[in-house]
C-alpha cells in the first residue's frame, strides 16, 4: 500500500477503529479505472479460493463487496476484507429471511442446516419468488447463464459455424468464469444446465453456503489475507480520500454508543485541524446521493461535540507510539484522558440571587431577538465553544476537572507547573446550554482548593487569582500562564493529598 494511503488511515492515534464501507462506492469517487483492476485482482484469488471450498462457481454471490480499516501486527491501520464479509454475503442470498435466523444460522451449522431444510420445500420458481424474492432473482440469473452455456454447447457442436465465431463465443461466454472460478469445468456445468431444476440449484447453492460455514476459519484467512493495496491510486485524489475517510468515522460516531465515541474522534479532530482550520474546503464527493465537504462534516462534527461535553477534542500528532504494544497504547490514552470529578461548589449559594438576575436579563435580551439573530447568537456561541474545545484540549494538562452543582459546565485543567485554568463550557451541563462569554479564572494548584470555596466576586478580586476574558488573543494570554516555568512546584503531590481526602474523585475514561 501506498504510503500517502497508509498516512491518510493513520490519523489520530493507533488504536483500533473498526470502520467498514462498501468498495465499489469507494472506486467511484476516484474515477480511477486502474483502480477498479486493482480490486478485481484481489477479487479474483479471493473468489476463485471460495469457489474451492464451495465446490461450485457462485456468480456473483460471493464477491467481497465490504472492505474495513483495521490493525495490523505492525500496530499500523490498514484496509482489508473483513471475515464478517461471509456473513453479509450470505445475508445478502438469503434477504428475505429473518435477520436474527440468518445470524444465528451463521453462528451454529446445525441451525443453518434446519434453515436449508425449510428452503428446500420451496417447490416451484413462483412460490420462490412470492417468499424469497432476493433468491428468486439470483436463481433468474443462473436462468440466464444457463442458456448461454447450452447455446455455446450447440454452437461448438455445429459443423457450419464459422471458427472465428466459436471462439468469441466461447470467450466471451467463459473468460470471466474460470478466470474467478479456478474449478470451473465447461462440461460440468453444460451437464448442470441441461439437468437444471430448481430443486437442484437451490441443494447446490445452499450445499456451497454450508461447506463456507464448515470451514469458517479457513474463509476467514482467505478474506483476511486479500489486503486492499490501491498501488494505483492518484496522488491528486488525496483531498477526496482524506474527506471520504472522515466521513466514514462521522458516520460511525453518529451511529454508535457514546461511550463508544471518543475512540473514534481522534481521528476527526486531526482531520478537521487539517482541512478545516487550514481552509482546505474546496474538495466535495457525493455519498449516498448527499454531497459531503469539509465544512458540511465539521458541523456535523460540532454537533457531537456540543451534546457530548465528555469527548475531549485531543490530537495525539506529537506522540511517540513506535514502541508501544496495542495495550500500551490504550493504557496510555485512557491514563492522558482521565479526569477528576470536583466534589466542591465553586460559586456558593449565597451567589444565587446575582445568577437568577443574571439570567433573567438574558432572556429578556433573547425575548427581543428576531429568529435571525437568536441564529447568529447561536452560531457564535458554539464557535466559542470548539475554539475554547480545540485550544484547551491541545495544550496537554496533567489533569482535567470536571465540576459538579454549581460548579457545573466547568473544567478545570491542572498543568504541569501546577498552575489552575478554569473555563465555562456550559451553562447547563445536562441540558446541553452552551455557556455565554464568562471569564477565566488562572490559580496555583496550591491555592485551587481554598479558592475555589468563595464567590466569584471574590475570586475576581483575589490576587491569588488572575482572569481572562475571551476578547483578541486570549489564547496568547492563557498560554502565558500554562508555560510558565515551574517553580519547582509539582501537581502531583497537591492532587495526590485532595483525592486522599475525598475532596475530588478520578474518574478514568474507557475506550
Amino acid at each position: 500500500m501506498k504510503e500517502v494511503i497508509k498516512s491518510v488511515l493513520n490519523r489520530g492515534a493507533p488504536i483500533d477503529t473498526p470502520i467498514m464501507f462498501n468498495v465499489k462506492e469507494f472506486l467511484e469517487i476516484f474515477e480511477n479505472e486502474d483502480l477498479y483492476t486493482d480490486y478485481r485482482k484481489n477479487v479474483v484469488g479471493i473468489i476463485s479460493k471460495l469457489s474451492n471450498i464451495m465446490d461450485f462457481f457462485g456468480g456473483t454471490t460471493t464477491l467481497p463487496v465490504l472492505a474495513s480499516i483495521s490493525m495490523d501486527e505492525n500496530n499500523s491501520k490498514v484496509l482489508q476484507y473483513p471475515g464478517e464479509n461471509l456473513f453479509y454475503n450470505i445475508s445478502e442470498i438469503l434477504y428475505d429471511v429473518d435477520v436474527d435466523e440468518v445470524i444465528e444460522a451463521c453462528e451454529h451449522l446445525d441451525k443453518f442446516r434446519e434453515l436449508k431444510r425449510k428452503i428446500l420445500e420451496i417447490k416451484t420458481p413462483e412460490e420462490l419468488k412470492r417468499l424469497m424474492p432476493r433468491l428468486y432473482d439470483l436463481y433468474t440469473d443462473q436462468v440466464a447463464t444457463n442458456k448461454n452455456l447450452l447455446d455455446l454447447e450447440e454452437l461448438m457442436n455445429d459443423p457450419n459455424a464459422p471458427l472465428d465465431l466459436k471462439m468469441r463465443n466461447y470467450s466471451r461466454i467463459t473468460r470471466d468464469l474460470s478466470e474467478l472460478y479456478s474449478n470451473f469445468d465447461l462440461k460440468r456445468e453444460q451437464q448442470f444446465a441441461k439437468d437444471f431444476t430448481l430443486e437442484l440449484y437451490l441443494e447446490r447453492l445452499l450445499h456451497g453456503i454450508e461447506n463456507l460455514l464448515a470451514n469458517f476459519e479457513k474463509v476467514i484467512e482467505i478474506y483476511e489475507d486479500a489486503s486492499l493495496e490501491l498501488e494505483s491510486f492518484l496522488e491528486e485524489d488525496l483531498d477526496k480520500l482524506n474527506l471520504y475517510i472522515a466521513a466514514q468515522f462521522m458516520d460511525t460516531i453518529e451511529n454508535i454508543e457514546p461511550e463508544e465515541q471518543q475512540r473514534y474522534l481522534f481521528y476527526l479532530t486531526n482531520y478537521f485541524r487539517d482541512n478545516v482550520e487550514t481552509q482546505v474546503t474546496r474538495v466535495k464527493i457525493k455519498l449516498n446521493a448527499h454531497k459531503v465537504t469539509p465544512i458540511s462534516l465539521y458541523e456535523r462534527y460540532k454537533k457531537i461535540m456540543v451534546k457530548n461535553p465528555d469527548l475531549l477534542a485531543v490530537n495525539f500528532t506529537p506522540a511517540d507510539f513506535r514502541d508501544m504494544s496495542k495495550e500500551e497504547v490504550e493504557e496510555f490514552i485512557v491514563a492522558y484522558l482521565s479526569e477528576l470529578s470536583a466534589n466542591w461548589e465553586l460559586l456558593p449559594s449565597e451567589d444565587e440571587s446575582i445568577e437568577k438576575t443574571i439570567r433573567n436579563i438574558a432572556k429578556r435580551e433573547h425575548r427581543e431577538l428576531s429568529l435571525e439573530e437568536r441564529k447568529q447568537k447561536e452560531e457564535k456561541l458554539v464557535n466559542l465553544y470548539m475554539q475554547k474545545k480545540r485550544f484547551y484540549d491541545s495544550t496537554d494538562p496533567y489533569f482535567r476537572i470536571k465540576g459538579k452543582n454549581t460548579f457545573d459546565g466547568y473544567v478545570g485543567y491542572i498543568y504541569s507547573n501546577s498552575i489552575v485554568v478554569l473555563e465555562k463550557f456550559y451553562a447547563n451541563a445536562e441540558e446541553k446550554k452552551i455557556a455565554e462569554n464568562h471569564a477565566i479564572y488562572i490559580m496555583s494548584m496550591k491555592d485551587f482548593y481554598e479558592l475555589s470555596q468563595h464567590s466569584r466576586s471574590y475570586l475576581i478580586a483575589n490576587h491569588l487569582c488572575k482572569r481572562v476574558i475571551h476578547k483578541g488573543s486570549w489564547q496568547m494570554k492563557v498560554l502565558k500562564y500554562i508555560n510558565k516555568t515551574a517553580t519547582g512546584e509539582t501537581p502531583a503531590e497537591d492532587t495526590k493529598k485532595i483525592i486522599k481526602d475525598e475532596k475530588i474523585t478520578l474518574k478514568e475514561k474507557k475506550l
